[in-house]
């Protein structure tokens, strides 16, 4: 029963858990570099064996249009919960120091002024061409995907649908010789 590589996740295959588990690509070195650098493990050399659950995956990186659930080609582990130390700290913005110059130049005095940063609202964005996108990459990508897995779920069933018609006008076609031998 394998259990997942990441750091603090204890995620075991059973028979019931829900979760998915995917094997390293090994037959793809630029993924799997990024499979590796993305689990944040120093000198990790995964094995054959070597598995990540589901948890690790976004939703985006799923095909789940047959009965058993792949990952995308391209797909990368992005959801992690590392310890305290190991995670990434953002850089805050310093506050900016504003140098006043007296009429005296043997005195400096400094303040300091906190930076005033707009967040962009929906009011500021203004869209003056039909093309103007306002969400952000991460949201038109999982849009995608969501639109290309619907679009190969419609042509798998337009597909069996003209089977099961093709079957049936076959059918058809030997009812009326039967009934009606020339």
């Amino acid at each position: 029963m394998p259990a997942c590589a990441a750091i603090n996740c204890t995620s075991r295959q059973t028979r019931g858990c829900g979760k998915s588990f995917h094997r390293f690509p090994h037959g793809r070195p630029e993924v799997l570099k990024k499979w590796v650098m993305n689990m944040r493990r120093d000198k990790f050399k995964p094995s054959s064996k070597a598995v990540l659950c589901s948890d690790h995956f976004e939703e985006f990186c799923f095909d789940r249009t047959g009965q058993t659930i792949r990952l995308r080609t391209d797909a990368v582990p992005t959801v992690f919960a590392f310890p305290g130390k190991m995670k990434k700290d953002r850089k805050s913005r310093h506050s900016a120091i504003v140098f006043e110059y007296p009429e005296e130049p043997s005195q400096y005095s400094f303040s300091f002024q906190e930076p005033t940063m707009q967040e962009p609202n929906e009011k500021c964005v203004t869209a003056e061409h039909d093309y103007c996108i306002t969400d952000s990459p991460r949201t038109l990508k999982k849009r995608l995907d969501d639109a290309l897995g619907s679009l190969q779920s419609m042509k798998r069933r337009l597909k069996i649908t003209q089977q099961k018609f093709r079957r049936l006008k076959f059918k058809v076609q030997a009812l009326e010789l039967a009934e009606n031998p020339v």
